[in-house]
């Protein structure tokens, strides 16, 4: 249960953040504190080479689950420490770039999306916590909510929504080419059908590639970070 609080401490502090309007709580450094300190002592046995996983029962056929190795690990302990920095630094900047309670508040979503990206335990988990981070960081890029900035954010967004929906074909034909979903870190996969397998894989780049801003697939970035 632990592992699920990780990335629902971010989410509930947005949650107080969007209900109280209270910038003197310093709601960011204390999430952002928070998640630093629980995930330090739930990860600790990890980082130690003992795998931990949790599944959220769930009505209906798709079961949330969480999973944490020690690559995860690290991942989620930088990300936490990067946000952390980022609480300290970010108010006396955004007081010259304005709006600073939805930056606030789009930076701990965005937080919450990125811990659930790199602790899914399942490919569909996977996909909904990073479309959760495209949504979140579209506010980012049209902060300013200038011209400039709104065009590159749905530039962003149209770019985005492709690879999401290039990594749902990905996910389909992989269940089709295995019989099943194979969990995150769970293994070497036997495809029954190797075609179809080699179709996924390639979905799986293209649809990360546009998300990380691969060449040639970065038509967007230059756009959204440029604002």
């Amino acid at each position: 249960m632990l592992l699920v609080m990780i990335p629902a401490i971010p989410l509930i502090g947005a949650l107080v953040l969007f209900f109280t309007r209270d910038r003197s709580l310093k709601i960011p450094f204390v999430t952002s504190t928070a998640v630093l300190v629980l995930g330090s002592l739930v990860l600790k046995s990890v980082l130690g080479g003992m795998p931990l996983t949790y599944r959220i029962t769930l009505p209906g056929p798709f079961v949330p689950t969480f999973h944490a190795d020690p690559l995860s690990a690290i991942f989620v302990m930088l990300t936490a420490f990067l946000w952390f920095v980022v609480s300290i630094y970010a108010p006396e900047y955004m007081k010259h770039e304005g709006r600073t309670w939805s930056f606030e508040l789009c930076t701990l979503l965005t937080l919450s999306a990125v811990l659930g990206v790199f602790l899914a335990g399942d490919l569909f988990t996977m996909l909904l916590f990073f479309e959760m981070m495209t949504i979140t960081s579209f506010f980012w890029v049209v902060h300013r909510w200038n011209k400039e900035a709104v065009r590159a954010g749905y530039f962003y967004l149209f770019f985005s929504i492709i690879g999401g929906l290039f990594l749902a074909l990905g996910i389909v034909l992989m269940g089709e080419a295995t019989d099943m979903l194979p969990g995150i870190g769970a293994g070497l996969v036997t495809p029954l059908d190797s075609r179809m397998f080699v179709w996924s894989i390639a979905f799986f780049v293209a649809g990360f590639g546009i998300k990380a801003g691969m060449v040639p697939l970065h038509l967007w970035l230059p756009h959204a970070h440029s604002v």
